[in-house]
């Protein structure tokens, strides 16, 4: 499995968050590691700097704040423009680019 970006490890796990939020529930560390496929010791790592950051609250039970959904959004959105001009995110082992994620096909 090719390494991924730092952003992308960070816009997954915000969109886990939401995703748990999204269906009523309070979001685990343990369903967030496992959708996001981090190890769990690395997520709270993450975790915490999302939450110095504002982005999210609590380590245990996180939940996305105001500012963490504006920044999932200007993530999407900036996915949307490297997907218009054709560049994909990330980059494989080769040095070749990956296949842009379908998020919306995901949920």
């Amino acid at each position: 499995m090719p390494r991924r970006e730092r952003w992308g490890i960070i816009g997954a796990i915000l969109e886990e968050v939401e995703r748990e939020g999204a269906r009523g529930a309070q979001a685990r560390v343990s369903n967030i590691a496992l959708r996001a496929n981090l190890p769990h010791d690395r997520l709270l790592e993450y975790l915490a700097e999302l939450g110095e950051a504002g982005l999210v609250t609590g380590e245990r039970m996180p939940a996305l704040t105001e500012r963490g959904k504006e920044f999932l959004e200007e993530y999407r959105q900036w996915l949307r423009v490297l997907e218009r001009f054709g560049i994909r995110p990330g980059a494989d082992s080769e040095g070749k680019p990956q296949a842009a994620p379908d998020r919306e096909a995901e949920r």
